[in-house]
Order: C-alpha cells, then structure tokens, then sequence
C-alpha cells in the first residue's frame, strides 16, 4: 500500500529530474520541438560574478579586453574575476587598499598591511613594518627593524634584520717604534726599555686588552741565527706594559697599563686585562719595561735579547661599541717582517756582567806649556772618562810624577832623560765633580801621588771630567834648572766600580801620558799692536810695515834673541819680491824700539832670507821668511814695541795696480827648520818658540802705492 510519505519518496527523484531539463522552443517541419538552451550547471543568465550566462569560448585571461577588471564577470572563467583574479592584479581598478588578511596579495606602499606573514611586506613606508622577527623580511631602509641579530646591510646602523654578520668597523696597525734602540745593560739593571711598538686606530677608536710577548735569548751575542738557547725567566722579571705618553725615549713619564709580568715556561709575557684605548686617527707608543735579574752571565759577557710580537693572534683588541677586532684586520709590521714586530731582533738587548770605563786625556783644553815659580793652581792636564753599560764610581785616581825631556811611555819614570820626583811642583790639586764631598782635593805630590776616597759618578753612556793643577815651588832647585819638566800621567791601577754590578771594573786604557810642562823664570808673550798699520801704504819711503809688542814675566827680565819673520806678497811686475832684489840686500830692512827710532836694533850681517820651503833664498824665487838676530832685554814685568821697515821700492808702479803685503809671526810649530822665535830666562841660552801659545800673531795685509 502506497501512503502519502511512500509516494513522495517514489516521485521526488522524478520530480527533481524533471524540473533539471526545462524545453522550450518552436515545432519544426516535423512537428517537433527544438530546444532554444540547455540548461547546464553554473551557467545561468544572471548577473551573479563568477557566473557566465553566454556560451561563448572563455576569455584567454581576465582583463585580456577593456574593463575586463571591473564587469563583474569570470571573464577567463577560472573561478575568479576581477580584482579577485590575480590576472588584474596591475589593473588601474585594483590599485586601492587592501585590508584583508590574505597571505602575499598585499601590493600597495601604504602602511596598511595588517597581516602577520613573513616576507610578505613590500612597501618601504618608514615605521610600519607589522611582521615578525623571523629575517629576512624587513626591506626598508630606516631604523625600524625589530630583530637583534648582528651586522648591519643597510644605511642605519644597527639595522640589519638578516643573520648574516657584516663586517666589524675598526682596523689595528701596530709597528715597530724608532725607540728604543738596539743596547747594552748590565745584570741587575731596572727599568730596561726592551722594544717600543707604535699603534695606530683607523675607522674606530680601538682598545687594546691583551698582548704576548715573545722573549727569545741567544748567548753567542748575535741573531744572525736565533738559538733561543737562554730561559727568559733566569734573566729578567718584573715587566710592565706601559703606555709611553708624549715623550717617548723618557720611560720614566710613562703610564703603567699591566705590570710586575714573568716570563712563563713558553718563553712568552702574557699582559692580559688591561684597556689601551687608542683614539680613531690617533697612534699611541707602547713600552715593554723589564728589570734584569741579578743572575751572572756564565757563557762570555754578552748574552742578547730580543722581545717580539709573533703575529696578530697575539693581540686583543675590540672597537668603540665594544665589538672584538677580528685578526685580519689586525696588522703587525716592521722593516724585516710583514706579519711580527721584532721577530728577527731588530732591537735586540745585550746583557753582561758588568760595565766598562775608558778614560783618556780631554783634548780640549790644552795647559800653559811654561810654569813660572812661584804660581798655584796652575793647570795642568784635563781628564775625561766614560762608563758604558752602567755607571760607574771612580773612588781613587794615582798619578805617576815624572820630570822628564821626554815622554813617559814605559810607565817606569826611569830612562835616561826622565826622573821621579817632585822637584818642581809641591802639590798636586784635583778637581772634579762629586757625588759627594769636597769638588777640589789637594796632596803633597811625590813619586807616586793617589787620590782616595772620591765620589766621582760617571754615569751610563756619560762622561766625567776632572782636572790636574799644580803648585810650582819658588826657585828652581839644584840640579833642576830651567827646562825641567813636569809631566803628569794617569796610571791604570784606579779603583773604580760599577753603580749597578757592584763589579770591580778595571779600566780599559791602560797608563795615559799627561800633558808636559815647562818650568822657566820667565816667560815672553807677544802680540800684533793695535797701531800696527793696516790699508794703504806709500812706498815712496820705506814703510812700517809691522808693529808687535813683547812682554816679561814679572818673575824675571828676558833676553830676546832672534825673530823670524813671515813675507807674504803679491808682486805683479815681478820686479820687488823676489830673492834677487828684496831678499838679495839686508839693508832694505830695520827693527827698531819705538823708545828710540833713530838707531835701528840690527846691522846688515844680522839678517838671512828663506825661500817657502826654508831653503836659502836665491834668484827669481819669491822670499816666504826673514830671520834677525837680536841682542834685546826686556826687564821683568814690563812691555816693549818694536817696529818693522822695509824698503819696497818698485811695489805698485804705474799700470801694476794691487802689489800688496803682510809680515807675521810664526810658531814654532809652523816651521820645520828654522827657529821661529829666540830668547832666554837667564838660565837657560836660546829657548825657541815651543810653548809660547801667543804664537803665531798675524799681522795686516797692506795694499802698496807709489
């Protein structure tokens, strides 16, 4: 039996059926019916989107035709149209915002994506980046990224948002300084400069925190090859990092950065800690300092040190926001290495026992070759003495007394001409500059004559100076007439020691001869006088063509003997100056005292001319000297003038312009065989010039005129 429910169940599938195909449409010549459309899924005649109701082939893609993008058709029929299909998604229509939430469909540049995903945000709007802190995905340019990794790709410091690291500003450049230089020191020795590193920041300002040192010792005193055969630790200790401040070669201003380091078994100085901060563009000099042991140097006296930085693992050092320098941008260079600072010790440090002293006679000063009786603190000899590796202490100082004709180089004062004693000086004073005590000592001097007890410094690489005097007994005694002479020699025996050592040191130099003095009654000197003529002379009588002075000692009169003249000229008609004329007639040549210019001091056969090599004066060679011989006294304590003529006849004729010429005094020193100047002290006959240091005295150039 069919019921109303089973019935339905029975027609709605038919129904449904039915009511799927519509027919409609006209009869044709058979009568039957043509369908006008047939009805298919999805494909109506309204105008829903994404709904076609032509049946016309689909579009090759949507906006493909004009306003294909806004009329509200599925176009390309792919299920989407307009803005919806991403077809359009350049189309003028679908510029607008966008505020849906959709996973990488936002195109805009405003700042209105409101959604989370990552690398999907692709305005450049500064401060509106919206997504998460997964990198990369912040492509603007402003400081608005919000992750914390490392490195910077961008223009804004600190605002890189990719896990890439980018590189750390900052750049190291150390070398070797020019200070210190290679050295020597003795063991025991404080506050050694080693070697001195200048380094300099670029890009930032850099901080140096760590350093090691490499300390290499060779004991055959040379690095041609580096043995490293000596422990760093049985030599030196107690070394110190310092900065050298401004006045780099004085290590005493400098500023402690790490101190009181040891050498560890590797043979390395380890300054770990400290904070050199080195300004960007600036250099800052470092300093390693170290005190050397007291140990003694067993293998010779010079065993060398060097102190290097290996290469750049060696350094630590970060930039101005703390960032650690990697090594490459580290650079270590000096004149025989391109990546370590001293490695082939360039500045190398020798170590010895103890220092040296060498003492000498001071040339600079020379003494009064004449000593008068009767004079005190007559200066006799200047020392000077310098100490290497340390100071030293000169603590006594003998002296060898000889009288002597000749120098006494055997050290015995006991050969034929030489004579120990103290005959002609009473006493002997020093002077020099103590560490403490007296500055001048005086004592008896005898044969052998020491100074004890001085506290004379020399100091490391220094000099010292001390003089000699004497004291020069009244009368010469018997036996010692006049020409005795005094010399004064430093013997090698002095009792010296070093300041840092506290070594015995023996002087190098072995017995040092002393300057040689003369005693005599009395003593001449001479001089050009200030009246002596000078410019132009007439030589239409015979001209003054020199005036000097002589004076005695006040201890005695003085017997003048002889004089030698020097002639220089210039004779230009060759007619005046010549051997055949000037130096052929004594007569054209008188001295006179000006107490008396009427008698003339010399006579024709007192005269004889010299060529230049003091050879007899003859023919057509020019005259170089004059020698007269004299008969003059002169009394103690007082000065007489003489006076020169010549008679020039023939100088500067007519048409030979420029004759011109000048007469001096010579040494004895300027000439080889003959004498200079003659005189005696009333016990001694024909002393020559030795000793006179007023000679020579040059006089004036005289032009000569008709």
């Amino acid at each position: 039996m069919l019921n109303r429910r089973g019935l339905s169940d029975i027609l709605s599938p038919v129904f449904l059926a039915l009511t799927l195909l519509a027919v409609t449409g006209c009869p044709n010549t058979s009568g039957s019916l043509v369908p006008d459309v047939i009805m298919l899924p999805d494909d109506d005649d309204d105008t829903t989107p994404a709904d076609d109701d032509d049946d016309s082939a689909p579009d090759d893609y949507e906006g493909d035709k004009p306003l294909e993008c806004e009329d509200g058709a599925d176009n390309d029929q792919d299920g989407l149209y307009d803005c919806n299909d991403p077809d359009c998604a350049g189309a003028p229509a679908c510029q607008g915002d966008d505020d849906d939430s959709s996973t990488g469909d936002d195109d805009d540049s405003s700042g209105d994506d409101d959604d989370a995903t990552p690398a999907d945000d692709d305005d450049s709007s500064a401060g509106d980046d919206d997504d998460d802190v997964t990198p990369p995905d912040d492509d603007d340019s402003s400081g608005d990224d919000d992750d914390t990794t490392p490195g910077d790709d961008d223009s804004t410091p600190a605002d890189d948002d990719d896990s890439t690291p980018g590189p750390v500003l900052g750049l190291l450049e150390c070398e070797l300084a020019p200070t210190p230089v290679s050295d020597t020191y003795v063991r025991g020795q404080t506050g050694i400069v080693t070697v001195g590193f200048d380094c300099s920041a670029s890009e930032s300002d850099v901080t140096m925190t760590d350093l090691t040192v490499h300390v290499v010792g060779d004991n055959d005193a040379d690095f041609s090859v580096i043995d490293d055969d000596l422990i760093g630790n049985d030599h030196w200790f107690l070394c110190d990092l310092s900065d050298a401040g401004v006045d780099v070669s004085d290590s005493a201003d400098d500023t402690l950065l790490n101190g009181n380091v040891s050498i560890n078994p590797s043979g390395d100085l380890v300054f770990t800690g400290f904070s050199s901060i080195i300004p960007n563009g600036t250099t800052q000099t470092l300093h390693i300092v170290c005190t050397a042991r007291t140990t003694m140097v067993v293998s010779g006296n010079d065993d060398v040190w060097l102190f290097s930085v290996e290469d750049a693992t060696q350094v630590s050092a970060v930039n101005g926001t703390g960032d650690p320098i990697p090594d490459t941008q580290i650079t270590l260079t000096d004149a025989t290495s391109a990546t370590g600072l001293n490695t082939s010790g360039s500045v190398a440090i020798t170590l010895k026992n103890w220092g040296e002293l060498t003492c000498a006679l001071h040339p600079v000063l020379e003494p009064d070759a004449i000593v008068i009786p009767g004079e005190t603190f007559v200066f006799h000899s200047e020392w000077e003495c310098l100490a290497l590796y340390e100071g030293i202490r000169v603590g006594s100082l003998p002296f060898h007394n000889c009288l002597t004709n000749v120098p006494d180089t055997d050290q015995d004062c006991l050969d034929a001409g030489e004579t120990p004693g103290a005959a002609v000086s009473p006493n002997l004073t020093l002077s020099y500059t103590p560490t403490s005590g007296s500055p001048v000592i005086t004592v008896p001097l005898s044969p052998t004559t020491t100074f004890s007890g001085l506290t004379m410094d020399v100091p490391r690489g220094g000099t010292a100076v001390f003089e000699t005097q004497l004291t020069i007994v009244d009368d010469i005694p018997s036996g010692n007439p006049s020409g005795a002479q005094e010399q004064l020699n430093l013997k090698p025996n002095m009792f010296t020691f070093g300041l840092v050592s506290g070594d015995v040191i023996v002087p190098t130099q072995g017995y040092l001869v002393g300057n040689t003095q003369t005693a005599r009654a009395t003593f001449p000197t001479v001089a050009i006088a200030s009246s002596s003529p000078s410019g132009s002379v007439s030589v239409s009588t015979p001209p003054i063509v020199l005036e000097y002075t002589m004076e005695a000692h006040p201890n005695s009169d003085l017997d003048y003997t002889l004089q030698t003249f020097q002639i220089d000229t210039l004779d230009q008609n060759g007619v005046w100056s010549f051997c055949n004329t000037l130096g052929d007639d004594p007569g054209l040549w008188n001295i006179y005292d000006t107490d008396d210019l009427l008698t003339p001091l010399d006579t024709d056969l007192d005269w004889s001319f010299t060529r230049a090599d003091e050879g007899a004066c003859t023919g057509f060679s020019a005259i170089a000297y004059a020698t007269v011989d004299l008969s003059e006294t002169i009394p103690a304590g007082t000065t007489k003038t003489y006076i020169l003529e010549i008679d020039l006849a023939g100088a500067g004729a007519s048409g030979f312009p420029g004759d011109w010429i000048a007469v001096s005094l010579p040494s004895e020193e300027d000439l080889a065989l003959l004498m200079a100047f003659g005189w005696s002290d009333g016990f001694e006959a024909a002393i020559d010039g030795v000793g006179i240091d007023t000679l020579p005295a040059t006089g004036n150039t005289l032009l000569l005129t008709p």
